[in-house]
């Protein structure tokens, strides 16, 4: 008879001079099982509120190389930003950076990329924001461990709002203490506005973001991510792994577009009117990082450069992911906007 395992817990101990992993879990059948062995590094997947989640283990106190590094800015804002300037509109971030060594690299880059820094914020006796990313080389996908550092405490005041001259509003990941905050004081404004919502703002769920939600121009977020809002709203939701119907109920939540990207497996968009579909292209990735903000930046691009054209904006996009993911970084792959318009003649 087949049984499926479902992990739950781990723990690791020394017996005899060696080291062992215990987990711990249940069966189908809903039986507590126990499992021993002397495997210093566990790959598994758990299922756990529909969404799937592998767990990357090292070995403790274990010393392990790399082959490569690259080093690189990074983060929601100067990802998107550096492609928005890249792709030829006239840009200025929002962030807060430390006052140290990293955060002048950060400041030369940008003037570097022809992004206006004018609102980046620079906080006293604090580090900027860090991240170490482990790439897998066989399927791309990486796994981050990040510090937040300055972008902590980063505040969006309406002080700050008001100093802008903005069409548009690109929303990353808002990380720090005050997002509710700054939230409230970037919905006020009269500018069109694309978001994609970071992990603490998905953590909050639909009730808490519904009202900034019914605001937003473009909505964008991927498979998971779509799943893991939905069920905070309805825990019953139906077809749940349906992108089509995440669509229609996100859209009815009073949004003007919603975007929903699935990977490999291509990115969907919704108006209210005509759902759309573009499929990826066929080149396997070598470092993921940075892709879901190139296809949303990508796309606002295609919106305003091709005045509504959703399958031609998403076409855009899905070049311009597509050679990113082909380089390691989250930025060296963007193309400018004349080599992009090139690419989109061919799919």
């Amino acid at each position: 008879m087949k049984t499926t395992f479902i992990p739950i817990d781990y723990d690791y101990f020394d017996f005899q001079g060696k080291n062992y992993a215990k987990i711990i879990g249940r069966n189908s059948q809903n039986q507590r099982i126990c499992i021993i062995d002397s495997c210093p590094i566990y790959f598994w997947a758990i299922i756990k509120n529909n969404l799937k989640q592998e767990l990357l283990g090292f070995e403790f106190g274990a010393k392990i190389y790399s082959k490569n590094v690259h080093f690189s800015i990074g983060g929601g804002a100067a990802n998107t930003s550096i492609n928005f300037s890249n792709l030829g509109l006239k840009t200025g971030v929002f962030s807060q950076i430390g006052s140290d060594f990293n955060a002048q690299v950060i400041l030369n880059e940008f003037k570097k990329k022809k992004v206006n820094t004018l609102n980046l914020k620079k906080e006293k006796n604090t580090k900027t924001g860090f991240s170490f990313l482990v790439v897998d080389k066989k399927s791309g996908e990486h796994t981050v461990f990040a510090y937040r550092g300055a972008a902590e405490n980063l505040e969006v005041t309406s002080k700050d709002l008001n100093k802008l001259s903005a069409n548009w509003l690109y929303v990353a990941s808002l990380s720090g203490n005050s997002w509710k905050k700054s939230l409230t004081n970037i919905f006020l404004q009269k500018s069109s506005i694309a978001w994609n919502p970071g992990s603490k703002q998905l953590q909050a769920g639909y009730r808490v973001l519904r009202p900034f939600i019914k605001k937003a121009t473009i909505f964008n977020v991927n498979k998971d991510e779509a799943i893991e809002l939905v069920l905070s709203k309805n825990k019953n939701f139906k077809n749940i792994h349906n992108i089509k119907s995440l669509l229609i109920e996100i859209y009815s939540w009073g949004l003007g577009m919603v975007v929903i990207t699935n990977g490999n497996k291509g990115a969907y968009c919704y108006d209210g009117r005509k759902q759309y579909f573009q499929a990826t292209l066929k080149n396997k990735p070598i470092d993921t990082a940075g892709a879901g903000d190139c296809f949303g930046s990508t796309f606002v691009t295609g919106i305003i450069k091709f005045d509504n054209d959703i399958q031609k904006a998403m076409k855009l996009a899905t070049v311009n992911a597509s050679s990113l993911v082909n380089q390691i970084g989250a930025q060296s792959g963007l193309l400018k906007y004349p080599e992009a318009l090139k690419r989109i003649n061919k799919i």
